[in-house]
């Protein structure tokens, strides 16, 4: 149920992670319908990782990074 009001939507893996068909397809048909994404990428980190003291912290601050700029600047 995506549509042109979807609002900015970000995607987290583990570099180690096998990248997911399902979230690529996701993300690819949010860029098609001009919706924001982000996509970060964290080095080293395993599928499962969040719970993880190690990636825990870099994981939230770029979301919040993410976030915190796409509501404070919303393009649409």
């Amino acid at each position: 149920h995506l549509s042109k009001s979807s609002p900015p939507v970000w995607f987290i893996s583990g570099e180690n992670d096998d990248p997911s068909t399902h979230a690529e397809r996701f993300r690819s048909k949010l860029t098609s319908i001009d919706t924001k994404t982000g996509l970060t990428i964290i080095k080293g980190a395993p599928h499962g990782f969040l719970n993880r003291q190690g990636w825990f912290t870099e994981a939230v601050e770029t979301a919040t990074e993410f976030f915190k700029n796409e509501l404070s600047n919303p393009t649409r």
